[in-house]
């Protein structure tokens, strides 16, 4: 029995989609557990329970974070938590309870955008149990024109290029940390019957692991709230000896991945700063002359965050005075 586990916040319409394309392919025995990250909009809980409710009628729990684990799950679980803790945090609570599920033995961690275009999970399960050493796989993920999404297969950035990143290399428009682009593998063409392909970074956008790897690594570090997960899991699987891959085999669309660039957002680039603070330095193994740097980099960084926010903000005064 595979779990699903999707992270919502403020999107019950893109979660609803993803459950709605899961159910029309998938033909594995799956469990749905939804966590709601707080939503703030007053009518996304209501709106997605109002959906949740008749489709799984007698399979369907509702939890809060007050609610302790309660051993076997229904087909559909809602945990509607009070608060945005981010993506770690969040996939934790989830994580907390489907453990506590003896019949659940893999868990895969979905984004709310993903489409199911074909049976994927019963390929995924069929390579997992093929590889040795398995980690952490994720399927081909698909852009929504149907190419490849080049960050399917990630190879992970030495710690000196992520700090490069922050620091002079850093686009002078501020829009979000260019993470990973140069490190990754480029897939532009792969067979649908390929071998998996071993790769280091698992995408975010759908992980596919045993319960016990999950356990294993302790799922999320709850010290970052959004961003650099990736980077952290593939660190704690290597320790582990394990190895991380990419199905070929399995696809999948990732709506997100149709937008490259996002817009400049002083709180987005602040949350990348710590996640990536957090792998540095709990994870990267930095020696005593990148740790300097690495303080220097983090010094200056918001001072140039708020730099560019002031002059944008000044520029849109001056076009209004226009």
């Amino acid at each position: 029995m595979t779990a699903l586990l999707i992270l919502t916040y403020n999107n019950s319409e893109a979660t609803i989609a993803c459950i709605e394309s899961i159910l029309r392919y998938n033909t594995a025995p799956v469990k749905f557990f939804i966590v709601d990250n707080g939503s703030t909009a007053p009518d996304a809980v209501p709106g997605l329970e109002s959906w949740l409710r008749p489709r799984f009628e007698g399979e369907y729990l509702r939890l809060t974070d007050e609610d302790e684990p309660k051993g076997v799950l229904p087909r559909m679980t809602l945990l509607a938590s009070a608060t945005n803790d981010g993506y770690a945090r969040g996939n934790n609570k989830g994580l907390r309870h489907i453990f506590a599920d003896e019949e659940i033995e893999d868990i895969a961690i979905l984004n709310n955008d993903i489409l199911f275009v074909e049976d994927a999970i019963p390929r995924i399960c069929e390579s997992y149990v093929s590889i040795a050493n398995r980690g952490i796989v994720t399927p081909l993920l698909l852009r929504p024109d149907g190419d490849v999404d080049m960050a399917s297969v990630r190879y992970a950035p030495s710690a000196w290029t992520i700090m490069t990143r922050f620091g002079y290399k850093f686009p002078l428009l501020m829009r979000l940390v260019d993470r990973d682009w140069i490190d990754m593998q480029v897939l532009k063409s792969v067979p649908h019957t390929a071998d998996p392909v071993e790769c280091q970074l698992p995408n975010g956008s759908f992980m596919y692991a045993s319960a016990g790897v999950w356990k294993a690594v302790e799922g999320f570090d709850s010290r970052t709230f959004l961003y650099y997960e990736e980077n952290i899991l593939y660190s704690k699987t290597s320790r582990l000896g394990l190895h991380n891959y990419c199905v070929p085999s399995a696809r999948v669309i990732h709506l997100g991945a149709g937008t490259t660039g996002r817009k400049f957002s002083p709180f987005l680039q602040k949350c990348e700063m710590r996640s990536a603070d957090v792998y540095l330095r709990h994870y990267a193994s930095l020696n005593l002359a990148k740790r300097i740097c690495w303080c220097i980099i983090k010094w200056i960084f918001p001072l140039k965050v708020a730099a560019v926010a002031a002059a944008r903000t000044a520029v849109n005064l001056f076009r209004r005075a226009e």
